[in-house]
């Protein structure tokens, strides 16, 4: 398999994390409400190679004993080598040359 580069969708990223951001707020807030007692604390990160997010806990609720939403948004390169084993294929190309890399995540876990 050949590696090929891969383009950058920087408008496509921005208005996917903008949108899971408002999800993410969205989630929080309605939990918040429902429990009546609880508040996330926020915690945010980011990533050295591109990238960050945000982590959002609640504990001690009246409802929920805890619960958790959290956002990563990474980007950056990777080697074409991971590329090629991502798509399937094997490694064996030029260690120099690398892809871009994205993606956008959001997560959630409730406990009582």
């Amino acid at each position: 398999m050949v590696a090929v580069d891969v383009p950058v969708n920087a408008e496509m990223r921005t208005k996917m994390e903008k949108m899971l951001r408002e999800a993410q707020a969205y989630i929080c807030k309605s939990i918040e409400d429902c429990d009546g007692q609880g508040k996330f604390i926020e915690d945010p990160w980011a990533r050295e190679d591109g990238g960050g997010g945000l982590t959002r806990v609640m504990s001690g609720g009246k409802v929920w004993e805890k619960a958790g939403v959290n956002l990563a948004v990474v980007h950056g390169t990777m080697p074409f080598e991971a590329l090629n084993v991502r798509r399937g294929g094997g490694g064996g190309v030029d260690g120099e040359r690398r892809a871009a890399e994205e993606g956008v995540g959001e997560e959630a876990g409730i406990g009582s």
